[in-house]
C-alpha cells in the first residue's frame, strides 16, 4: 500500500516538473514573440532620431 502511494506521489511530482518545463519553454517563446515588434519599433524610432 505504501509503495503504491509513493509511486503515485512520484508520478505527480514528475508530472508537475514536466508541466513546469513546458511552461518555461512556452513563456520564453512568448517573450521572444512579444519582444520582436517592440525591438523593431525602438530601432525605427532610434533611426528616425539619428536621421534628424
Amino acid at each position: 500500500m505504501v509503495e503504491l502511494q509513493s509511486r503515485f506521489a512520484r508520478q505527480r511530482v514528475e508530472m508537475a516538473f514536466d508541466h513546469a518545463k513546458e511552461f518555461q519553454a512556452l513563456s520564453g517563446k512568448l517573450l521572444t514573440d512579444i519582444g520582436k515588434p517592440v525591438k523593431e519599433m525602438f530601432d525605427t524610432a532610434l533611426a528616425f532620431v539619428r536621421s534628424v
